[in-house]
C-alpha cells in the first residue's frame, strides 16, 4: 500500500500495489520522493511460480504508475529489494537487495535504473568468499558514488560487515 497525505492530513491517493497483477504476497521495503513529488518504491513481489522478485516502481505525484520493473535473478528463486536511493540529478534510481544464487544462497545486488523510463542501466552482484547468505541493509550516495552496507559471509572470518563504494 502506498498512501499520500498533505502536511495537514488531506488524503491525496491510496494505492494497492500488485507487482505481478495477482493476489500473491508483495512487500514494499523502501520509498523515496524526488523533487517533483514522484514516488519510487522497492521491495519484493511474488511471481506466478511462487518465488519473489525484486520490484521497483515509479508513481507520479498523483499516484499513477509510470513504470514498474521486476528483477528475477539467474537462479529463478527468491529475490528482494531492500533499499533505494535517487541520484541528485534525478536521472537514476539505485536499488540494493538480495538475489538467490544457484547454490540457493543470497548475494547482494545493486541495480541502476533510468529514473524516467525504468530501463535497467546496469547491475552488480557482490558475494562473500563463503558463497553463503549475504544481505544488504542500506544504500546512499556520496557525490556521484554509490555506497552500500550489509553483511557478507566469508570463509575465514565468518559473517562480516561490508561497506562498499562504487564509482
Amino acid at each position: 500500500i502506498i498512501v499520500k497525505y498533505s502536511p495537514s492530513g488531506t488524503h491525496f491517493f491510496f494505492f494497492f500495489f500488485f507487482m505481478h497483477n495477482s493476489n500473491k504476497i508483495d512487500y514494499a521495503y523502501d520509498l523515496k520522493l524526488d523533487a517533483s513529488g514522484n514516488v519510487f518504491v522497492t521491495g519484493r513481489g511474488t511471481n506466478s511460480s511462487g518465488n519473489a522478485d525484486i520490484f521497483t516502481a515509479k508513481l507520479n505525484n498523483s499516484g499513477v504508475v509510470q513504470w514498474k520493473k521486476a528483477y528475477n535473478g539467474a537462479a529463478n528463486k527468491d529475490d528482494s529489494g531492500v533499499a533505494l536511493v535517487l541520484a541528485s540529478n534525478g536521472n537514476s534510481v539505485f536499488v540494493t537487495g538480495s538475489t538467490t544464487n544457484a547454490s540457493n544462497n543470497k548475494d547482494i545486488i545493486v541495480i541502476a535504473y533510468n529514473a524516467a523510463t525504468g530501463a535497467e542501466n546496469w547491475k552488480k552482484v557482490v558475494t562473500g568468499t563463503a558463497n553463503s547468505n549475504d544481505v544488504p541493509t542500506a544504500i546512499v550516495l556520496s557525490g556521484a558514488n554509490i555506497v552500500f552496507t550489509g553483511q557478507v559471509d566469508n570463509t575465514t572470518t565468518g559473517k562480516d560487515c561490508i561497506t562498499m563504494k562504487m564509482a
